[in-house]
Order: C-alpha cells, then sequence, then structure tokens
C-alpha cells in the first residue's frame, strides 16, 4: 500500500507538498482553488487514483465537477492516463 501511495505522489513527476496534502487529505469533501497553472487538475486526478487504489472505493462512488465540457474532457483523460499507470487492471472511467 505505501508503495502505491509512493507511486501515486511521484509519478509521471513528483507533486509539491500542497498537491501532496491534498491527495492524501481524508475529507470527503475537497474543494481545489487555485490560479491556472498551478497544477489542480493533476491534483484530481492523482486524487481520484489514490481513492480507488488506496482507499479502493469503486469509480462510481467519486463525483467530480468541472465548469465546463472541454475541462471534463480533460479531467477525465487525465484520470485515465494517470490509472494506466499505477493499476492497469483497475483502469475504468466513465
Amino acid at each position: 500500500m505505501e508503495k502505491m501511495i509512493r507511486k501515486i505522489l511521484a509519478q509521471p513527476f513528483e507533486i509539491d507538498e500542497n498537491q501532496k496534502q491534498a491527495v492524501l487529505n481524508n475529507s470527503k469533501v475537497m474543494k481545489l482553488l487555485a490560479c491556472a497553472g498551478a497544477g489542480k487538475t493533476e491534483t484530481l486526478a492523482r486524487k481520484v487514483c489514490y481513492l480507488i487504489l488506496v482507499e479502493n472505493l469503486e469509480p462510481e462512488e467519486i463525483v467530480v465537477f468541472t465548469f465546463n465540457v472541454r475541462a471534463a474532457k480533460e479531467i477525465k483523460r487525465r484520470i485515465y492516463d494517470r490509472m494506466a499507470l499505477y493499476d492497469l487492471k483497475k483502469c475504468r472511467v466513465g
């Protein structure tokens, strides 16, 4: 389990401490606020991977909201890419 957590936090590149705190936060509800280019999409994608691979949530139990369709497509693609990197067997995003 610890190995998977390290993988999520470091691959494909290391995220910063604030992003790590957001990924590892055990709160049921999370709101990310940051300026453009700060890494919100990457943080959210890794949080979803963490919930599925470490906390054993089913993808159907996770809801992610975005501001527009383009952002939704990007977060979906990013989650899929990260899941494929971390654990291809559990890679299914709807």
